[in-house]
């Protein structure tokens, strides 16, 4: 994922992750090759990192297909080292940090990064990844983040989530890659902002988003 997203989100990276174990899941997604995807992120790095094991449970499979050239995308469960956000994230997505969300060195909330490799989801817009956090020392509007310098502008919708209500953007072709992102901010029920950034390629964005954010769970 692409560079920080807002002014007041540095995302500190500690990419010592212990536990990588995202290879349980059998949630199978089947996306047309040719499918319109979300734009991913621009300008603004997430947040990320720390280090500790994610605990991972099977999913039952599922198959969606449209059409054209289908891609598969198979699921599988992750939890953060806190046991407050739970999700299912794309099994190639093999580099995961379960560790707090940090800002500026300290740590301000519970969060789960998954990316094919997390220290080029960060640099980049070429490697697919997202970040998930849940903070109450950030505003909605701070998360949220502008992309314009990478992306260009794609709609903005309401979204909900188990937890809660809120705005996403979606942003596409972003950097060299030509890459989608998304961007979504939800206020909790207990007042925190949870945050969610996810980037991939066009074609699998869609699916990706609407099978993280049905699977997500927030026990805080």
């Amino acid at each position: 994922m692409p560079a920080s997203q807002s002014p007041s989100v540095l995302v500190a990276l500690l990419f010592a992750v212990i536990g990588v174990g995202l290879i349980v899941s059998g949630v199978l997604m089947v996306v047309d090759g040719g499918g319109t995807a979300a734009s991913p992120t621009t300008g603004a790095d997430p947040t990320v990192v720390t280090t500790a094991a994610p605990v991972t449970t099977a999913a039952p499979a599922t198959t969606v297909t449209t059409a054209g050239e289908p891609v598969v995308i198979a699921f599988g469960a992750l939890t953060d080292a806190t046991g407050t956000i739970t999700l299912e994230a794309p099994t190639t997505w093999v580099d995961v940090d379960p560790g707090p969300w940090t800002s500026d060195g300290v740590d301000i909330g519970p969060s789960l990064s998954a990316a094919v490799d997390l220290h080029a989801w960060i640099e980049g817009w070429e490697t697919p990844g997202m970040f998930v956090g849940v903070t109450d020392q950030l505003t909605a509007t701070e998360v949220m983040g502008d992309f314009a310098g990478s992306c260009q502008a794609d709609r903005l919708e309401p979204i909900a989530v188990a937890a809660g209500t809120g705005t996403a953007q979606w942003w596409w072709w972003c950097g060299e890659a030509a890459a989608s992102f998304y961007v979504g901010v939800v206020t909790l029920e207990d007042g925190k902002v949870l945050l969610f950034q996810i980037l991939d390629r066009p074609e699998a964005l869609a699916v990706v988003v609407e099978h993280v954010l049905g699977s997500f769970r927030y026990a805080g």
